[in-house]
C-alpha cells in the first residue's frame, strides 16, 4: 500500500475489541491523529515487521487501546504524538532532527515502547532500528528475517542514537551496465526503500553529458547525443554465455527504455526515470540531487568552443581548449545554458553537486585563473602559483609530475570559471523553490589548506571523486591539509566497489573503516557512496549503516552482526575470513594493475595481444579466490535455511572471478603460443579460454538478483565472449588454409 493511501485509510481503522482484559498476543501501535505523513508510514512498516517477527496479532490506532493492553508502542514524538506529549514528554531527551529514541516504559500498568525521533524521518529510522534489534537485517535487495517466530519483549530497551555523519549520501544512474544505470524505475525504488531502512538521507543522480536526461540548444546547436552505457550497442542474441537470463531478447537495454528509439523518446523516458527516483527519495524523507560536471559537453556541441578537446574512450564529451580562458564568454554561457537545463527539468530536486573533474589539457590559462583567484580572496597572501606547482611535483613520481602539474593547472582554472560563472544569481534558481545549493566536488587536495578562502559561497564539498577507497586510506595525510571549518562541510566519495577492477568480487571494508575512523575526528559532514558494480553490497552497506551510528563498531563486529542473522552463528568465522581474503585479492589487483577489468570494449581480449607468460600476481590472486570460494562452502555447510540463497550468490560470483583468471591465463598462453608459431597450442588454449568464460558467465547467470546482474553477463559477453568466438573462428580458418 502506497503512503498516501494509507494515511488516508489510517482515519478508518476500526480498534478491534480486545478478547481478554489482558490482551494477550495483541501489538498496538500508536500514532498520533495527526501525524505527518512519514510517521504514519513508519507505523505501517513497523506493523508489517512485527506480522512476520511475532506471533501476535498488530493493530494500527491513533489513541492507546480503552482495554489493557499487553503489548504497546508510542510512535512519534511529543510533537507529534499526543499521548507522549501527555505522559511521556518527562523522558524524552533532547534530539537532533537526525537522532533516535527507543525506550521501555510502562502504560495502564503494561509494558510499552517508546519509539521516535526528532523529526518525522529519523521516527521511520527509528523504526527500521527497532526492526533490526529484533533480528532484522536489511540489504539492498531485500530483508532477512528470523526464520521462527521471536517473543514479543518491549522490556529492556533503552536507546538514544545519534549520527556520527549526518550526509549519508548514495549516488546513482552512473555509467556502466554492469551498475544502477541498468535498473527502471521500479528497481530504483526498492533500491531506495532499502536505504532507508539502512538510514541514508540522500540520493545523487550522477549525469553524464552524453546520457539522455536532460535537452537543451544553444547556438542553434541541439544536444543530439542521448546514449547509455557509452553508446554501446550490447547484444545477448546468438551465441552468448548464459543467454536465458535474457528471455530471448537481442539486446541489453534498460526495461524503461525498451520500445524507446528516437532521441525524444528516450530523453522523454529518461527524465521520467530520473524525476521517479527523486520523488521515490522524496517521499522517504531523503533529499535528491544532481550530479553533473559544469565543464563537459556532449560531442556535438565542439562546433561552438573554438578548438575544443574531446575527451574519453569514445570521443563522446567535449571541454574547453586553447581558445577558452575562464572568463570565456561563450564558455559561461554554454555551461549557464546546460545547467538552467538541468533545473528546469527537475526543479524539486535539493542540491546540484558541480564537480571539477581532471582537466590535464586546460592548463594554459593557469596565471590568468590564479589572478582572477587572488584579486577575490586575496590568496597570494599565503603562497603563489609557482610555489604551489613546485610542491605538487615534489610529492608526485618523476614520470607523473608534468601530468599532476597539468592537472593542477587545469583544476585552478576550473576553479576560477566556476567562481566567475556563480557571479550569476540566476544560473541556480530553480522554478517557485529559490536558488539551489551546491556541492562543489574534486578541488585538488593542493589546494586543501586554501579551502576556507575559495570555496564558492561556503558550499557543501566533496572530496575523493577520482579516487578509490585503498587510494585515499593510503593518504589520509591529505585531509590534515584540511581546515576545521571546510572538514565539518566535507563529504568523501567512498568508492565501495571499484569500476576499474569492473566485476570481480572484491572488498574495501578495512580501508573503509580508515576513513571513516579519519573522518569522524575531524568531525566531516559525512560520506558519498559510489557502487559502480552492485555484486557485493550487503555486509559493506551493513558496516557503513551502522558505523554511521555508532563509533565503536568495527568491520569484524559488524561482519558478526551481519552473519549471525542472515546465516547463523556458525557461518561468523568463514565468513569473516572470506572477506579478509576477498580484501587481500582485491589489494593485490590495485597493487599491480589498478585498471585491471574495466569494464570497457577489449578488457579481455587485451590479455591475448599482450606479450609474455601470465604474471606471478594473477596466480597469487587466483589462490585469494581460491582460500575466499572454501570459506563460502564452509559456510553454506553450517549455514541456516535462510541464509543460503545469498551465500549461493556469492558462490556462483567466486566462480566467475575464478573461471576469469584462469580464462586470462589461457589467453596469455595462447598469445605465448603465436609468438612461438605453435599454433596448434595456440588453438587449443584459446578454446580453453572460451570455454572457461563461458562456464564463469553461466555460473553468472544462475543467480541474478537485479538487471545490472543481467548488465553484467551482457558485458563480459559484449566486452570478452563475443570477441572471443569472433577470434576462434579466425584461429580455425588459418588453420584450415594452412591445411
Amino acid at each position: 500500500m502506497k503512503m498516501k493511501q494509507f494515511a488516508a485509510a489510517l482515519c478508518l481503522i476500526v480498534v478491534l475489541s480486545v478478547s481478554s482484559s489482558r490482551g494477550s498476543g495483541r501489538i498496538n501501535i500508536v500514532v498520533g491523529t495527526e501525524a505527518p505523513r512519514l510517521e504514519k508510514f513508519a507505523a505501517q512498516e513497523m506493523a508489517a515487521q512485527f506480522r512476520r517477527l511475532f506471533d501476535a496479532k498488530v493493530v494500527v490506532s491513533e489513541s492507546p487501546a480503552k482495554q489493557p493492553v499487553k503489548h504497546q508502542v508510542l510512535l512519534g514524538s511529543p510533537a507529534t504524538n499526543p499521548h507522549i506529549k501527555t505522559h511521556f514528554a518527562h523522558e524524552w531527551p533532547e534530539l537532533t532532527d537526525q537522532g533516535i529514541f527507543i525506550r521501555s516504559t510502562r502504560t495502564v500498568g503494561q509494558p510499552a515502547l517508546l519509539v521516535g525521533g526528532g523529526s518525522p524521518v529519523a521516527t521511520l529510522w527509528a523504526a527500521y532500528e527497532l526492526g533490526h534489534r529484533f533480528g532484522v537485517r536489511y540489504m539492498l535487495h531485500g530483508d532477512i528475517f528470523p526464520a521462527e517466530p521471536v517473543p514479543v519483549r518491549l522490556e529492556g530497551l533503552n536507546v538514544t542514537m545519534e549520527p556520527q555523519f549526518r550526509a549519508r549520501a548514495w549516488e546513482t544512474i552512473g555509467d556502466f551496465a554492469c551498475g544502477s544505470a541498468a535498473w527502471g524505475l521500479e528497481e530504483h525504488k526498492r533500491a531506495i526503500g532499502q536505504l532507508a531502512k539502512l538510514k541514508f538521507n540522500r540520493v545523487v543522480l550522477s549525469f553524464s553529458p552524453w546520457q539522455p536526461f536532460v535537452h537543451y540548444t544553444f547556438r542553434g546547436v541541439p544536444k543530439s547525443l542521448a546514449q547509455l552505457w557509452h553508446g554501446a550497442i550490447v547484444r545477448v542474441d546468438g551465441d552468448t554465455a548464459g543467454r536465458r537470463v535474457f528471455k530471448g531478447a537481442a539486446e541489453f537495454r534498460n526495461p524503461d527504455f525498451l520500445g524507446q528509439e528516437s532521441y525524444g523518446e528516450i530523453t522523454a523516458a529518461a527524465t521520467k526515470l530520473a524525476s521517479g527516483i527523486i520523488d521515490a527519495a522524496h517521499e522517504l524523507g531523503m533529499t535528491a540531487a544532481l550530479s553533473i560536471a559544469p565543464l563537459e559537453f556532449p560531442s556535438e556541441f565542439k562546433q561552438v568552443l573554438l578548438n575544443a578537446r574531446l575527451h574519453g574512450q569514445e570521443k563522446l564529451i567535449v571541454g574547453p581548449g586553447t581558445q577558452q580562458s575562464p572568463t570565456d564568454p561563450v564558455l559561461l554561457q554554454l555551461t549557464k545554458t546546460k545547467i538552467r537545463a538541468y533545473l528546469t527539468t527537475y526543479p524539486n530536486v535539493d542540491v546540484i553537486y558541480l564537480a571539477l573533474t581532471e582537466l590535464p589539457d586546460w592548463f594554459e590559462h593557469d596565471d590568468l585563473a590564479w589572478n582572477l583567484l587572488d584579486a577575490q580572496f586575496g590568496i597570494g597572501k599565503q603562497t603563489d602559483l609557482q610555489k604551489l606547482l613546485a610542491a605538487a611535483n615534489r610529492h608526485t613520481v618523476s614520470n607523473g609530475r608534468k601530468r599532476r602539474q597539468r592537472v593542477l593547472q587545469g583544476n585552478i582554472t576550473s576553479l576560477a570559471f566556476l567562481q566567475t560563472l556563480l557571479t550569476d544569481p540566476n544560473v541556480l534558481q530553480r522554478a517557485n523553490h529559490g536558488p539551489v545549493p551546491i556541492v562543489v566536488a574534486g578541488i585538488d587536495p593542493a589546494l586543501f589548506f586554501l579551502l576556507d578562502q575559495i570555496n564558492p559561497e561556503n558550499a557543501e564539498l566533496l572530496h575523493g571523486i577520482d579516487r578509490s577507497a585503498r587510494g585515499l586510506a593510503a593518504d589520509t595525510a591529505l585531509f590534515d591539509r584540511i581546515p576545521p571549518a571546510s572538514a565539518k562541510n566535507s563529504s568523501l566519495m567512498l568508492t565501495l566497489h571499484d569500476e576499474n577492477i569492473g566485476p570481480l568480487p572484491q572488498c574495501a571494508l578495512g580501508h573503509l573503516h580508515k576513513l571513516l575512523d579519519k573522518l569522524r575526528r575531524q568531525k566531516w559532514s559525512g560520506f558519498v557512496t559510489t557502487y559502480p558494480l552492485l555484486g557485493d553490497s550487503a555486509p559493506v552497506l551493513h558496516y557503513l549503516a551502522r558505523a554511521s551510528f555508532d563509533a565503536e563498531i568495527t568491520p569484524e563486529q559488524s561482519l558478526d552482526d551481519f552473519f549471525t542473522a542472515v546465516c547463523g552463528a556458525g557461518t561468523v568465522a568463514s565468513m569473516t575470513e572470506f572477506y579478509n581474503m576477498l580484501e587481500r585479492a582485491t589489494n593485490i589487483i590495485y597493487e599491480n594493475d589498478p585498471i585491471f577489468a574495466l569494464p570497457v570494449p577489449g578488457v579481455v581480449m587485451k590479455h591475448y595481444t599482450e606479450k609474455g607468460l601470465p604474471p606471478e600476481w594473477w596466480k597469487q590472486t587466483l589462490a585469494r579466490y581460491g582460500d575466499a570460494y572454501n570459506e563460502i562452502g564452509r559456510a553454506l555447510h553450517r549455514s541456516d535455511p535462510q541464509g543460503r540463497l545469498y551465500l549461493t550468490y556469492t558462490l556462483k560470483r567466486m566462480i566467475f572471478a575464478s573461471t576469469y583468471f584462469r580464462t586470462l591465463q589461457a589467453l596469455r598462453l595462447a598469445s605465448h603460443a603465436n609468438q612461438d608459431g605453435d599454433s596448434e597450442t595456440e588453438v587449443e588454449q584459446f578454446q580453453t579460454a572460451l570455454d572457461l568464460i563461458h562456464d564463469g558467465l553461466r555460473a553468472l547467470a544462475e543467480q541474478t538478483r537485479c538487471h545490472s546482474d543481467l548488465g553484467t553477463i551482457a558485458i563480459l559477453n559484449a566486452y570478452g565472449y563475443h570477441p572471443m568466438l569472433r577470434k576462434l573462428d579466425e584461429l580455425h580458418a588459418a588453420e584450415n588454409n594452412l591445411d
